[in-house]
């Protein structure tokens, strides 16, 4: 990689971590509002969902606001719209850490990561997508640093997200027509 791509990424990790640090205190900030949005429905969702993983420092619960909606929106696509929007704002981390390895490379956990997303590729951010956890921002910015294709990120991301919410609409439209049967 010659100088001039290398201050390109560069330049790109500083603007992802700055509208990273933007968006994360906006979404905190404004974090009722942004819960309020679920009365927009689909568009809603995608847009809480979005927020909420593209915010790296302060946990905001999109899949929460949208565990809220399984009565209310057709299970099949709020799974698929929730997972989209997450994908996408997952994107948020990967550029931050395609243009930032040095801050990522100095931190205790990467070379962890760094191994698995070596070892395994795009079924390391797959499985971590679809186990919630705290882990996979970091996911994001190792694949980032280490320079994984963004679409291959994006695609592996998005089918993390996807098993994920399928297991959360399905299971909670199951749970929640459990208690209707219960409570008569």
């Amino acid at each position: 990689m010659n100088n001039k791509q290398s201050t390109r990424l560069r330049i790109v990790g500083i603007l992802s971590v700055i509208v990273i640090v933007g968006l994360t205190v906006y979404a905190y900030s404004m974090r009722e509002q942004i819960i309020g949005l679920r009365r927009y429905g689909y568009i809603g969702i995608w847009l809480i969902e979005f927020i909420a993983n593209a915010s790296v420092l302060l946990p905001i619960p999109g899949s929460l606001v949208t565990a809220a909606m399984i009565p209310l929106l057709h299970s099949p696509l709020l799974a698929i719209i929730s997972s989209n929007a997450a994908a996408v704002g997952e994107l948020t981390a990967y550029m931050a850490g395609l243009g930032g390895s040095i801050v990522v490379e100095n931190q205790q956990w990467y070379d962890r990561v760094k191994k698995w997303i070596t070892k395994f590729g795009g079924v390391t951010i797959m499985v971590l997508a679809a186990i919630p956890n705290p882990l996979f921002d970091t996911a994001g910015l190792v694949a980032g640093a280490a320079r994984m294709n963004m679409v291959q990120f994006f695609l592996w991301c998005w089918l993390g997200k996807f098993i994920n919410r399928t297991i959360l609409v399905f299971g909670g439209a199951a749970l929640f027509e459990w208690l209707k049967f219960l409570i008569g």
